[in-house]
């Protein structure tokens, strides 16, 4: 048990959350959870209810945007409009082998789709609307309600329908990534953007609330006052050609031969605009930013800004891309976990994991609480990176999982490298996500900080800002301990007074030592020896003579117990207490909660706010 922690529960609160409330993989779990044939889960979409299988194996879709989100998510799509697709989507022609042709996009063709026997069927309201009573009597049939919603929206319907939630998170995650590095490569001044496409008898501005608005959005690329408007788009023609300007134009089209296309280029008003005259005006791929309507289009559009605005992408600690590639498979204690892809979905189910999850700029759905009472279970030096962020606070008293509460969580990776699971509780935990438990080269608690930032980088695809991290803050450790060369020649030891007389005293084997150790100070041998592998041992008051060290490090939960303990005869015998020299803390002092930590965030305050005392007591 994690003895420098506080109590955490009575023996009967144990026994009592102890029991099974594992359910099982919810709903919408990965496909390859489902065991039992005819299952069913109820998704709610635009047009009302729709029972659909567990994981559905014959799938046809009816548009753009459900040909490439279903692709993306590794569905069985067995049915697709095959040419219109090639027409409107080429960059999805090498995904298309073995599909069957259904049709145009307008008028699918019921006979082929039935012909299919299909499971499920996708498609929307907006187009489809008229013919879903017929769909729905071949196959349950989800619709999304629009095309002109943000395509996250869509994406996400989809991979409930299809049983891949995980995966769709996966894909925003990184895809989120990207409009974040986008973003910080722009920098404050941002050019405006402005979209034009022909077709045959139109020639439109696509606005905000188009599927390549919302793209431009999520970058942080503005719209010219003009157009700054949260609709679709807006019909033009010659007489009103001074709102398309903008510091760059996008133009874009199909069938262009029977457009207005040359008309606008070559007409005097054209020449007028900013854009032109700064040869600011690009072609763009109109599969890519009108037809796609997914997110591998997305992604295309992506690739497509940072070329044409020759965009250097950075990365910092908030952004940073994921530099391992997928699968990755990291040994444990337990055995070997794969993680398939970028995880999106992280649970913190450790006692400090949260920290460096944070400091790799991930947010978790949901943290483990220890102590403190800090909101979400964040302590005031990660405050900064968790941001607006908002996880889940699990309570779950030392001891105990609720398997119930983690599996409703959805995650695509639990962090356990810090949690003292079991073998019995890891295989449950596996049912639920790849779970990433501490290596079998230590015992439990007893991870070094830096082992526990680089498996949880390579976890969440991030080994290299791990690498990074470790080496700022060994670097500021190593500062430390060269500006305090007595520390080698001091000794020291924490221990924590219970309520019944006795002492908790924590191992050398624990990163709080382990970091004490860095800074040059000694443990004792005799404490070592005493304290073997374990995290912690209790001593009576009889033997504090053990921990009469140069510096002394105790932790009182109350201000009473801290006076008592000064009050003790036992503790006044001791060199230590008569010099003077032991750093209290009381209760939840946040020097102490830093230390208890010991991670890649905590430490740098720690070196700030510890080592000056520790200095002042050497030195007294």
């Amino acid at each position: 048990m994690k003895h420098w922690l506080p109590l955490l529960s009575s023996l009967c609160l144990v026994i009592l959350l102890a029991g099974c409330t594992f359910a099982g993989p919810q709903p919408d779990a990965p496909a390859d959870a489902a065991t039992t044939d005819g299952e069913k889960r109820l998704i709610v979409h635009a047009m009302g209810e729709t029972e659909v299988p567990l994981a559905p194996q014959r799938v046809v879709v009816l548009d753009t945007g459900e040909t490439d989100n279903a692709l993306a998510l590794g569905a069985n799509v067995v049915g697709a409009p095959v040419g219109d697709v090639m027409t409107y989507q080429g960059y999805l022609a090498d995904q298309l082998g073995g599909i069957t042709d259904t049709g145009t996009i307008s008028e699918p063709n019921l006979e082929t789709i039935l012909s299919l026997k299909p499971d499920l069927i996708l498609g929307s309201k907006q187009r489809y609307a008229e013919i879903y009573a017929q769909l729905s009597a071949i196959a349950p049939t989800v619709f999304t309600e629009s095309l002109r919603v943000p395509f996250q929206d869509n994406l996400r319907l989809h991979a409930e329908a299809l049983g891949k939630t995980r995966e769709a998170e996966q894909l925003l995650a990184a895809y989120d990534l990207r409009t974040a590095q986008i973003g910080n490569a722009l920098g404050q001044e941002r050019p405006t953007i402005s979209i034009i496409r022909f077709r045959p008898g139109q020639v439109r501005l696509y606005l905000k609330s188009s599927f390549i608005g919302y793209v431009l959005q999520d970058v942080g690329l503005p719209r010219p006052e003009a157009q700054d408007q949260d609709v679709f788009s807006a019909e033009i023609s010659l007489e009103q050609i001074a709102d398309v300007d903008a510091d760059y134009i996008f133009v874009t089209g199909y069938a262009q031969d029977d457009s207005d296309l040359d008309t606008f280029l070559q007409s005097e008003l054209w020449q007028t605009l900013g854009a032109v005259q700064q040869d600011r005006v690009i072609d763009v791929n109109d599969d890519h930013w009108i037809a796609a309507l997914a997110i591998q289009g997305a992604n295309l559009v992506l690739d497509d800004l940072i070329a044409i605005l020759d965009l250097t992408m950075e990365t910092d600690g908030s952004t940073a891309a994921a530099d391992t590639a997928f699968p990755v498979t990291i040994d444990h204690k337990f055995g070997r976990t794969e993680i398939a892809a970028l995880p999106a979905r992280v649970v913190s189910l450790g006692y400090s994991e949260q920290d460096p999850i944070l400091a790799l700029g991930v947010i978790p759905v949901a943290v483990r609480d220890w102590f403190g009472g800090h909101p979400y279970g964040v302590w005031p030096w990660a405050q900064e990176a968790l941001g607006e962020g908002q996880p889940t606070l699990m309570q779950m008293p030392f001891g105990t999982l609720n398997y119930e509460l983690i599996a409703s969580l959805q995650p695509d990776l639990i962090v356990a490298t810090h949690s003292g699971i079991t073998l019995e509780e890891y295989e449950i935990l596996s049912q639920i996500a790849p779970v990433l438990a501490q290596p079998d080269t230590y015992p439990d608690f007893g991870v070094p900080w830096q082992v526990q930032t680089r498996l949880i980088g390579q976890a969440l695809g991030k080994a290299a800002l791990a690498d990074q991290l470790i080496a700022e803050v060994e670097t500021r450790i190593a500062a430390a301990a060269a500006a305090n060369p007595d520390f080698a020649q001091a000794s020291v030891a924490w221990a924590t007074p219970t309520e019944g007389g006795e002492y908790w005293v924590v191992g050398p084997n624990t990163p709080p030592l382990r970091f004490l150790a860095a800074l040059g100070l000694q443990y004792p041998e005799t404490v070592a020896a005493v304290v073997g592998d374990l995290d912690s041992v209790k001593i009576s008051s009889e033997r504090l003579s053990l921990i009469d060290v140069d510096v002394l490090i105790m932790r009182a939960y109350t201000e009473e117990i801290r006076d008592a303990l000064k009050a003790n005869a036992m503790y006044q015998s001791l060199s230590v207490a008569q010099a003077d020299k032991t750093i209290f803390f009381v209760g939840n002092d946040p020097v102490y909660g830093a230390l208890s930590f010991s991670t890649v965030l905590s430490l740098p305050y720690v070196v700030e706010e510890l080592v000056p005392q520790i200095a002042a007591a050497i030195q007294d």
